[in-house]
């Protein structure tokens, strides 16, 4: 008998555990204080999360009996689970899908959305996580629910509005820059590039303004941690995923263009944050530059092509990699195609600053790109000598930016110096280098700030010391003496306007001395003197030494090769009080920065100004140096007569024992301009 009462109480004990620790429910329904629905031992149910029931006792004043009793109904569920050998429960998140109902999920996801981040932390960070992943699971189970009826998950609010709250939610995170490693480590950047693969490109577009958002320059710059997150892009095969999603972008569509914009804006803020991923950006078979390329081509001007120029001239600038890639980009010719898309200007005058801005960048680009010698090539066999010529001749806002491509055309290449003399060259470069043409048109824009004026003048320069320093006086070809003839012209107005020129950086680098004496004085003084030689010849090259050397070269190769124009160089020194000893040691500084290995320095030395007391080495330049004391200044040549004065400088330099100069230039050649308006209609 005692031992069956013992068995009755014991039962007793069993039934009231069980009765207090789980609620019988056939579905979920709704959240219920101090329980979580689980599929357990006792079935589908609400079941006691003793932790939970512990705190609300405490707090309900019970003190440490309530904390006992939970314990102990804890202790008795866990020994029912024991003797029946049955695994622990199955919380609800975790439960197949086959489980539940529709109502189940509903009032699941009505739940979780009550729950609210009350503080921004690391916990906070996380539970923000937990809201995304729980409408992430969610959406994906809807799919495998309904795999026939599309509508009910893509379209619909709980798939769409809910995932797209959730991963607006993260945004407040760009607030917090020093959570971003805990926010990476949450598995976030995982989660949100997931996520850009989205069938609905509503939840693509809305991962790529966080992304945006989190990766902004002045976010980034808070914080040195908040770098994590770029790296975590970028480890987690981040840059592909936004490339490849360029492509199934619809641009036709407001969203999807907004997507495209959104996605250069990730693009810029990445290559900001980390320069050197410009390279793997354009690494094959992902390569932007496909992209870019393909995007530019479309005439019609709008935000997303000044974007997208952007971020191409940002990527040629930025690396030597990127350049080369450019002219060789998976079978196509990408200075080819960047010259198709340069003509569209030539006669098209851009109708707002902002498309005034994405034509610079697409010359810049392109200018860029022609650092690299193969692209070089590739620019003269394109025809891109004549397409800047015609750019040059229209006058419209092409014509300056294509002044800056032929510098960079010209630079250490004597085929192109050639190309772009036999092209014509000479008669559109030179008005500009005379202040005239595309540069007179730059002037008259008086929201053009100095520097870009200052910036068309130093090109013109290069560009004529291009043709001084790489043309050569060869029997098969005349370019040098057509180059050398030009001076001569006009009462030499040209080798006036050398000599003005030389004069003006000259006095520009004098005074950058000045300055830079009593700086130096204030900062011995002061004990903070910092600059090293280096450092102070990089900023005094800056400051117009750079251009004043290369106004030195010009001045020696064309005084070399006419006595005419070697008396008016020295003339005009000497009104300046200036000898040519000055000259010489501007040249030399130029000669040095050449290199040894370089086949210009020789000519170039052979040019140097002798002394006053010895013999010239050539015809041209009669004197200089810094023995022998100053000496008047030679006579004035005599007056030009009214028709051509070239060929009376000529005469009178043979009778007086001089080198006779070079034969006069050659007829004005035709320039071509039908046949370049063919070229250019075939072009695009």
């Amino acid at each position: 008998m005692e031992d069956h009462f013992s068995r009755m109480l014991d039962a007793s004990a069993t039934g009231s555990a069980v009765q207090g620790t789980y609620i019988p429910a056939q579905h979920f329904e709704g959240k219920k204080l101090g329980y979580y629905f689980a599929k357990g031992i006792h079935g589908l149910g609400y079941y006691m999360d003793a932790a939970q029931a512990s705190d609300i006792m405490d707090n309900d004043g019970e003190g440490t009996a309530s904390r006992k009793r939970a314990r102990e109904e804890d202790d008795e569920a866990g020994r029912d689970l024991q003797n029946t050998g049955k695994e622990d429960p199955v919380r609800f998140e975790d439960m197949a899908l086959e489980d539940l109902d529709e109502e189940a999920i509903a009032k699941m996801l009505e739940e979780a959305d009550k729950e609210e981040v009350s503080e921004l932390d690391a916990t906070g960070v996380k539970q923000l996580l937990l809201q995304l992943e729980r409408k992430i699971n969610r959406n994906q189970m809807m799919r495998v629910k309904f795999p026939e009826q599309p509508a009910k998950f893509v379209d619909s609010e709980a798939s769409k509005v809910e995932l797209d709250a959730a991963i607006k939610s993260l945004s407040v995170v760009a607030a917090a820059p020093e959570l971003y490693p805990a926010f990476v480590d949450a598995g976030a950047v995982n989660s949100l590039l997931g996520l850009l693969t989205h069938d609905n490109t509503d939840i693509s577009i809305t991962v790529l303004l966080l992304l945006q958002e989190l990766t902004d320059s002045d976010v980034l710059s808070e914080r040195e941690e908040a770098m994590v997150i770029v790296d975590a892009i970028v480890d987690k095969l981040g840059l592909e995923l936004l490339v490849q999603n360029l492509s199934r972008l619809d641009e036709s569509n407001e969203e999807d263009a907004k997507g495209v914009n959104t996605t250069m804006g990730v693009l810029e803020n990445l290559l900001e944050a980390r320069p050197t991923l410009g390279p793997t950006l354009c690494e094959p078979p992902m390569s932007v530059l496909r992209f870019l390329l393909k995007r530019l081509q479309v005439k019609k001007f709008d935000e997303n092509k000044l974007y997208c120029s952007e971020i191409l001239a940002m990527l040629v600038n930025g690396d030597t990699d990127v350049q080369k890639r450019l002219g060789t980009l998976q079978g196509m010719d990408g200075i080819d195609r960047l010259l198709q898309i340069v003509a569209y200007y030539r006669r098209r005058q851009p109708q707002s600053p902002e498309e005034e801005e994405c034509v610079e960048n697409l010359f810049d680009a392109l200018a860029a790109a022609l650092l690299v010698p193969d692209n070089q090539q590739r620019f003269r066999k394109g025809e891109g000598f004549e397409l800047m010529l015609r750019c040059l001749r229209e006058k419209k806002h092409a014509a300056w930016c294509a002044v800056k491509v032929l510098d960079f055309a010209l630079t250490d290449d004597s085929s192109n110096c050639e190309r772009l003399v036999e092209v014509g060259g000479l008669k559109a470069v030179l008005p500009v280098f005379m202040g005239r043409g595309a540069a007179r048109k730059l002037r008259q824009k008086k929201r053009k700030a100095k520097g870009e004026r200052n910036a068309l003048e130093e090109h013109a320069i290069s560009i004529v010391t291009s043709f001084a320093v790489h043309l050569e006086d060869r029997p098969d070809h005349e370019c040098l003496t057509r180059f050398i003839s030009k001076f001569m012209e006009a009462g030499m107005e040209k080798v006036d306007r050398v000599m003005d020129l030389y004069m003006e950086y000259s006095d520009r680098v004098e005074q950058f001395e000045a300055n830079e004496q009593q700086r130096a004085a204030r900062d011995e003084e002061e004990g903070d003197s910092d600059d090293d030689a280096e450092t102070l010849e990089s900023r005094r090259l800056e400051a117009g030494a750079y251009t004043q050397q290369r106004l030195a070269v010009v001045m020696v190769v064309i005084a070399a090769h006419s006595s005419a124009v070697a008396r008016r160089v020295n003339e005009k020194l000497h009104q300046h009080g200036w000898r040519l000893g000055h000259v010489r040691a501007v040249l030399e500084k130029y000669i040095q920065n050449l290199g040894p290995g370089s086949r210009q320095r020789g000519r170039l030395e052979a040019l140097l100004p002798h002394a006053e007391t010895e013999a010239p080495a050539t015809p041209g330049i009669t004197g200089a140096g810094s023995s022998g004391g100053d000496t008047p200044p030679p006579p004035p040549p005599p007056p030009p007569p009214p028709a051509d004065d070239d060929d009376d400088d000529v005469d009178m330099n043979v009778e007086n024992g001089g080198t006779p100069p070079p034969p006069p230039p050659p007829p004005p050649q035709d320039d071509g301009d039908d046949r370049d308006d063919r070229r250019d209609d075939r072009r695009r």
